[in-house]
């Protein structure tokens, strides 16, 4: 039962926590929300400055080592060890450090293709919040840029986060 509760507890921990990243200035502008096309209702900035290879490498280093992903990877580890999950690694100190370092090469991995592939195919993997819309619109934008990137020429599919994800775990 306990295990039951704390995985509910960590899945609305993790839903809730991209919503807080939307507070910021209103430098963006939310394209007409249509259910049809899979990228509208996303943010854009205006104007669209391509990501450089500095900006594409800060955001791998801050998507793997920064504040967030670590704590992040703190609390991961740490329902893992409560709930003993795998139980290889055992409810203890040792077991968080492997579970912590598993997620870690993890999304080490995964962020490294999926800049690389980004780079190749021209895909923007930053995200761009939408401070002032609505509630619903700022969540179907979550939801939207998980799995659509912007490219020089518009938004589409995020291919290299598809392509990645799996391969990094």
């Amino acid at each position: 039962m306990w295990k039951c509760i704390i995985c509910n507890l960590a899945l609305l921990l993790v839903i809730s926590v991209p919503l807080w990243g939307q507070s910021g200035s209103a430098d963006g502008h939310v394209e007409s929300l249509n259910p049809i096309h899979p990228t509208k209702g996303l943010v854009t900035r205006k104007p669209y400055e391509v990501i450089t290879g500095r900006e594409r490498l800060h955001w791998l280093v801050k998507g793997t080592v920064g504040p967030e992903s670590l704590i992040a990877g703190v609390l991961s580890a740490g329902i893992s060890t409560a709930t003993d999950e795998p139980m290889e690694f055992g409810p203890s100190w040792e077991g968080f450090g492997k579970r912590y370092g598993m997620r870690l090469t993890s999304i080490s991995t995964g962020n490294a293709i999926e800049a690389s592939l980004g780079a190749i195919w021209g895909e923007d993997p930053r995200y761009d919040p939408a401070p002032h819309a609505p509630f619903g619109s700022r969540v179907q934008n979550v939801i939207k840029l998980t799995f659509a990137a912007r490219y020089r020429d518009g938004h589409r599919i995020a291919i290299d986060f598809i392509v990645g994800a799996p391969f990094s775990t």
